[in-house]
């Protein structure tokens, strides 16, 4: 598999998985739906709405670094023990290595949304 179509798959994975995981702690707002967030993003206009969309996107961002935290202490777990699972390419050090870059990219990534937005609120008016 190339390098850039394995980084693709790995990041619809992440995706996924943060689609279809509860979120832990409390948001800013109450939490919107995938098509909510998508006609509020198509159709922001007042300040508010840019709000909403950072406090979503902030929401996002932390959650995603949960994950990257998660995979990155499953990694140093299995470096300690590493001779008891297989050695065979892709290893469970693999795993949780590419998936905590992936993990830690998408929350970069919604970081820069929230900021995007929340800029945007403080210059619409």
């Amino acid at each position: 598999m190339k390098p850039l179509t394995k980084l693709f798959f790995m990041m619809a994975i992440a995706a996924l998985a943060l689609i279809c995981s509860p979120a832990k702690g409390q948001s800013e707002q109450p939490s919107l739906t995938g098509k909510q967030i998508k006609a509020l993003i198509a159709d922001a206009q007042t300040p508010e709405d840019h709000k909403r969309i950072a406090a979503y996107y902030r929401q996002e961002a932390k959650t995603l670094e949960e994950k990257h935290v998660e995979h990155e202490e499953d990694l140093a777990a299995y470096n300690k023990n590493s001779s008891k699972y297989p050695s065979k390419y892709p290893t469970m050090g693999n795993h949780c290595r590419e998936l905590a870059a992936s993990y830690a990219s998408a929350a970069k990534q919604a970081q820069s949304l929230a900021d995007m937005h929340a800029s945007m609120a403080l210059t619409k008016k």
